[in-house]
């Protein structure tokens, strides 16, 4: 099992990009074991990647501030694996290392954090702010899903897909160009990005200008848009105070999926949508748990 979970809880999604390059921590200041499999994408450019094994909780000297550098000895074999891959505003070394010490250590996941290419200690890549996201990103997470799977670590039969707003949109088409992924978690999804754009327009005062699409990039795989041929089983989660990506926008993607899939809408009340607004900010144990109650119902 793979799960990828795109997260940045301490950024304002659906946004312009706006890298950040500074990592706030490593790992070990967490008291996580894990190794770099940082792949390499097929234009040339080096994905920061993390790989950090299920295993027991960190040693107290870590959680007292001082790293604890722990050898990559795996302890439990082939695993489930969660992958967070970054919104569209911030590095690994955010909001992905707080899930990966919950779904490390309590659960009992793999867990694998990544940067963008222009992100962390990616290769540096010319962002234009102007745009939500850029198209070289879909080569990102084709190349970091593919090296997940190369690892001896990995239960290669059972991937599944985490993907919080901008990078759930991102998450839903790679789910549809791998064929390998077996279940869904969506939080604050897009219709469309552009959708998504005149939300933020109308409701958060944001100039257009500065949230377009890269003139390459393959709208006609918006979720809304491959929705109908979308047979992964999935979880849509929601703040009923969501502006950037309303609920009606979640239930929308799921009236056109098709009939017999496996599909639910959870909706965390008081939530918005990104920052300490964000679902997972504000319900933090509902969200986690409600997750791996899904996957576990689904057959992980």
């Amino acid at each position: 099992m793979v799960i990828v979970c795109a997260a940045a809880l301490s950024a304002l999604c659906c946004a312009a990009v706006n890298p950040l390059r500074e990592y706030i921590r490593l790992p070990q200041d967490m008291g996580l074991m894990y190794k770099d499999i940082s792949p390499v994408t097929a234009d040339g450019y080096k994905i920061k990647t993390w790989y950090i094994p299920a295993q027991s909780m960190q040693e107290a000297d870590s959680i007292g501030g001082r790293a604890v550098y722990r050898p990559y000895r795996p302890e439990y074999g082939v695993r489930p694996t969660i992958i967070f891959c970054n919104g569209d505003d911030a590095n690994m070394s955010h909001a992905p290392l707080h899930f990966a010490k919950i779904f490390a250590c309590v659960y009992g996941f793999n867990v694998v954090t990544f940067d963008w290419r222009g992100f962390g200690r990616s290769t540096k890549f010319p962002m234009n702010s102007n745009y939500i996201c850029h198209t070289e990103m879909l080569e990102d997470y084709r190349a970091v899903i593919e090296a997940v799977l190369e690892q001896p670590e990995t239960d290669k039969f059972h991937v599944a897909v985490i993907g919080n707003s901008t990078g759930g949109c991102l998450s839903m088409m790679a789910i549809q160009r791998s064929g390998r992924i077996a279940a869904f978690v969506g939080r604050g999804i897009p219709t469309d990005l552009r959708e998504a754009a005149r939300q933020m327009v109308m409701y958060a005062g944001r100039d257009s200008a500065s949230l377009r699409m890269p003139a390459d990039f393959p709208m006609d795989e918006m979720p809304v848009k491959i929705a109908p041929q979308f047979y992964v089983p999935s979880l849509f989660i929601v703040g009923d105070r969501d502006t950037h990506t309303p609920m009606w926008m979640s239930r929308a993607i799921m009236d056109k999926m098709p009939e017999g899939v496996e599909k639910k809408l959870l909706v965390i009340e008081n939530a918005g949508h990104g920052a300490s607004a964000a679902p997972e900010v504000v319900a933090e144990d509902k969200v986690v748990t409600a997750t791996v109650e899904f996957l576990r119902a689904v057959g992980f």
